[in-house]
């Protein structure tokens, strides 16, 4: 499933993706509206772009925050983001806050989490990319912390086996439903 989602997300055009961002920006509003510190992903490898929804939050006064990548590891580090000007490609290319740009914060400060994925269920649970990264993260954000799964409509199936080590997400906002999980939030 992992496979062909990557590859059905790697075929969309620039235009898809654009009306898919604008559409799920629609979504999460609600859910974001007076969190004052939200972490999301910069996107690669066309996934649900999060620009906007950074861009929206500080016109909210809010803060932003973005996670660090340490490959050696597969662990993220939240960084709050002074400047989303301040970017650039760090591990797989991803977009970081530069050096300089950002400081280190406690993931337990997080009101929210924008979480990607190959695929959501209506369970909660996602398929990532294989590495681990968010299913280390995501055990040290505060119980009361949003945690929401960011993806197209399409992603979003019936169920995933999930595994042990799989933390079931709040939400999972799409470009055309906000889908609150039953026994998450």
């Amino acid at each position: 499933m992992r496979q062909a989602m990557l590859t059905r997300r790697l075929a969309l055009t620039e235009e898809a993706r654009k009306q898919a961002a604008e559409g799920a920006l629609l979504q999460v509003q609600t859910l974001l509206t007076g969190s004052e510190r939200v972490m999301l992903y910069m996107p690669f490898r066309g996934e649900l772009d999060t620009l906007m929804v950074a861009r929206w939050l500080e016109e909210q006064g809010g803060e932003v925050v973005l996670p660090l990548t340490d490959r050696a590891t597969r662990r993220l580090t939240p960084a709050l983001v002074t400047s989303l000007d301040a970017l650039r490609p760090a591990a797989y290319g991803i977009l970081e806050p530069a050096p300089g740009s950002y400081e280190i914060v406690e993931p337990a400060s997080l009101q929210a989490v924008i979480v990607p994925g190959a695929a959501f269920d209506l369970r909660g649970y996602r398929i990532g990319y294989g590495g681990g990264y968010y299913d280390r993260f995501l055990p040290q954000v505060s119980p009361a912390c949003l945690t929401i799964g960011y993806g197209y409509d399409w992603q979003l199936v019936e169920a995933i086996d999930a595994d042990p080590w799989d933390h079931p997400l709040c939400y999972v906002v799409t470009d055309r439903r906000c889908w609150r999980v039953p026994s998450q939030a």
